[in-house]
């Protein structure tokens, strides 16, 4: 689906104008993320508002009629995998040790020091041990352009200006059930995830192409094979002793390969369903 039939407008003042190519780039890669810049603008008066409510309406309406309706679509799917339990121990691979920052508020202020989790959209919704499952991937930064960033690029809150948030729509998640992870490139990756990991402890990590399913594998793996499977996962931390992050992974091609290859999304919405029935066959453990 092109961005140009959203009519979203980059922040105006003179700090943020400076940057436009910035969030110009940004815009092409992630269509939700202006519009959550706006929710932390001011509403200058009732009119403005309702003003602003129009002009969404009157965008979201101009979305191609052949865009698939993921709600309603009927489908046959391949068999679902078996009920199995959650993460056991003897179910885990041997990992590799990682490191995590156990305040998640001091593991933001390092990307960017005027971050914390409240500034997260989405975070009131937020309910410790709800988080049902972290997509990660779908956007790609450097470490550096963490500094430039209105707000985090996480978010708990539901969109439909891009593909992504129209299947979380169809999987009925609620708004702070469900967390957009960005991958974070460069050597520490891992430990980017690993900290949004722990801290809200998704059921399940669907990982949005092969690079972020690599990463979180932490091996090379063919996603034409492995897309739509359910993998355990499990990290030991080295800052707490007898401690680990325990998840499943779940492959899924990425949003923007689904934008080109239309043909795809239907496998990409049965391997969406399994993650579904997965999600509705197990319970996460206390």
């Amino acid at each position: 689906m092109s961005t140009n039939l959203f009519e979203n407008q980059l922040p105006k003042d003179a700090k943020s104008s400076a940057r436009q190519s910035y969030f110009t780039g940004l815009f092409n890669r992630n269509p939700w993320y202006p519009n959550i810049l706006k929710l932390n603008e001011p509403i200058l008066s009732k009119a403005s508002e309702v003003l602003e409510v129009k002009r969404v309406v009157e965008s979201l309406n101009k979305i191609e009629e052949k865009e698939i309706n993921l709600n309603n679509q009927v489908i046959e799917s391949r068999p679902i995998q078996e009920k199995k339990p959650l993460v056991k121990k003897e179910d885990l691979v041997e990992t590799s040790v990682a490191e995590v920052n156990s305040d998640f508020d001091a593991y933001l202020s390092s990307l960017n020091p005027n971050w914390k989790k409240e500034d997260l959209p989405g975070y009131s919704k937020f309910v410790p041990g709800a988080l049902r499952v972290l997509f990660y991937g779908l956007s790609e930064f450097e470490e550096g352009e963490m500094e430039s960033l209105e707000l985090p690029p996480f978010s708990l809150v539901n969109s439909d200006q891009d593909l992504l948030g129209k299947m979380i729509g169809a999987m009925n998640l609620q708004e702070g059930s469900f967390l957009r992870c960005p991958q974070i490139k460069g050597e520490k990756a891992l430990n980017h995830l690993l900290n949004a990991i722990s801290f809200f402890g998704p059921q399940v990590v669907v990982s949005l192409g092969a690079s972020s399913t690599n990463i979180v594998l932490e091996k090379k793996v063919r996603l034409s094979n492995s897309h739509g499977e359910i993998l355990p996962k499990s990290f030991k931390l080295k800052s707490e002793k007898n401690i680990n992050l325990e998840f499943y992974v779940s492959p899924l091609f990425h949003p923007n390969l689904l934008e080109i290859n239309t043909s795809m999304k239907r496998t990409a919405w049965i391997d969406m369903q399994r993650v579904m029935k997965f999600l509705q066959d197990n319970t996460k453990s206390e």
